[in-house]
């Protein structure tokens, strides 16, 4: 017979299991907040270099603020298109690969992307081919299956 544990042991349980959490909250912040760190320094990196470049030509002032202008707009673009969320639109797709209870996995193309004046931006991702995996956001697959499955590998021994 198992012994119920005691409430102080459920309390240091509990405590370990908060201090687990908070460590995981503070390493995703911590990353987050490194590659802004990161992504500012190589704006101040990028604008340094065009400084010294421009120095080193003897750009004349007026020149000079068009330039910084345009690598203040090249750098909002940048930083739009890191923000930018991928969705499946942004894929062509080619074929479907595979079909089962819960989703299928399509042979798709990544589109260039265009912006909002309709030309297209250079995007290296473009015409890259990819396998997408889509999955139904409902369990209807699974509660209508005639055979429950606890894991993926249990799932294959059926077949």
């Amino acid at each position: 017979m198992s012994q119920k544990p005691s409430h102080d042991e459920m309390m240091a349980k509990a405590d370990r299991d908060m201090e687990e959490r908070a460590e995981r909250a503070k390493a995703i912040l911590n990353s987050r907040y490194t590659g802004i760190r990161r992504n500012q320094e190589n704006v101040k990196k990028h604008k340094l270099i065009l400084e010294k470049e421009m120095m080193a030509r003897n750009v004349p002032e007026e020149h000079k603020s068009m330039l910084r202008n345009r690598l203040q707009k090249e750098e909002n673009e940048i930083q739009k298109a890191l923000r930018r969320r991928v969705t499946p639109a942004d894929y062509e797709s080619l074929a479907v690969i595979g079909r089962g209870a819960f989703g299928e996995v399509r042979l798709v193309r990544r589109r260039p992307q265009t912006t909002a004046s309709g030309t297209t931006k250079s995007d290296p991702e473009a015409g890259k081919i990819y396998a997408l995996k889509s999955m139904k956001k409902t369990n209807d697959g699974y509660e209508k299956s005639s055979w429950p499955c606890q894991g993926r590998e249990e799932c294959f021994s059926y077949s």
